[in-house]
């Protein structure tokens, strides 16, 4: 379960998810900004991160690391418990 435990490419793959999920985070971000404004009260993408890096945007970016993080974590914890019967066409629960 600990995820330092894990194969070095899991962990890698962690990683890579993680700073995936903090880019979609600060799009996610931006475009709520951007909708709660009207078109034209909105500021551009960059004066966004800009002006807002450590308070929106940086929550923003938590908050998106944190949910595609842990989904790949539960996914890879997933896999370990899980197991096919392939003559069953369906899994059943290792515990």
């Amino acid at each position: 379960m600990n995820p330092l435990n894990w194969k070095h490419e899991h962990q890698v793959a962690l990683g890579i998810a993680a700073v995936i999920g903090a880019v979609l985070g600060v799009l996610t971000g931006y475009l709520v900004y951007a909708i709660a404004q009207d078109a034209d009260g909105a500021m551009s993408f960059g004066r966004w991160v800009e002006y807002s890096l450590w308070a929106a945007a940086l929550l923003w970016a938590i908050v998106g690391a944190l949910i595609v993080g842990g989904g790949a974590y539960v996914r890879r914890n997933d896999e370990i418990h899980v197991t096919d019967f392939g003559g069953f066409g369906g899994a059943a629960w290792v515990g």
